[in-house]
C-alpha cells in the first residue's frame, strides 16, 4: 500500500477514493484480480451474477466444457468484448464486484 493523498476528514477521503476508483476502472479488467475464482471478486451468486450481466445487454461467455461454470474465463471475455460496451455497461459490470477495491481509506494519527 502506498499513500496517495492525505485528508483531514473521512468524507473527503471517501469522495477522493471513489473518484480514483472510477478512473482506475477504465484501465483494469476486474477479472484479472482472481479470474478463476469469482467468489473472491463478488458476493453475488453465479446465477445472479450472470443475470445481472445479461440485464446490461451483454452477451455472456459460454462455460467451457472442461470446467465448472465457476471457472468460466471471463477475463478473456472482458478483454475481447469490453471495448465495444458503453461506459454504463462497463460500470455496471464493475458494480457487481463488491469485493474488489482498488483504493482504500486508512485512518492514521498525525504527530
Amino acid at each position: 500500500m502506498v499513500p496517495e493523498a492525505v485528508f483531514l476528514n473521512r468524507a473527503e477521503a471517501e469522495q477522493d477514493r471513489k473518484r480514483r476508483e472510477l478512473a482506475a476502472r477504465e484501465f483494469f479488467n476486474p477479472f484479472s484480480f482472481d479470474w478463476r475464482n469469482l467468489t473472491a471478486l463478488t458476493s453475488t451468486r453465479l446465477a445472479v451474477f450472470r443475470q445481472k450481466l445479461a440485464e446490461l445487454g451483454l452477451t455472456l461467455p459460454p462455460p467451457r466444457p472442461s470446467y465448472s461454470e465457476d471457472n468460466v474465463e471471463y477475463r478473456e471475455w472482458w478483454d475481447r468484448e469490453s471495448a465495444n460496451w458503453t461506459p454504463e455497461q462497463r460500470a455496471g459490470v464493475w458494480d457487481v464486484f463488491d469485493k474488489v477495491r482498488l483504493f482504500e481509506v486508512v485512518e492514521i494519527e498525525l504527530e
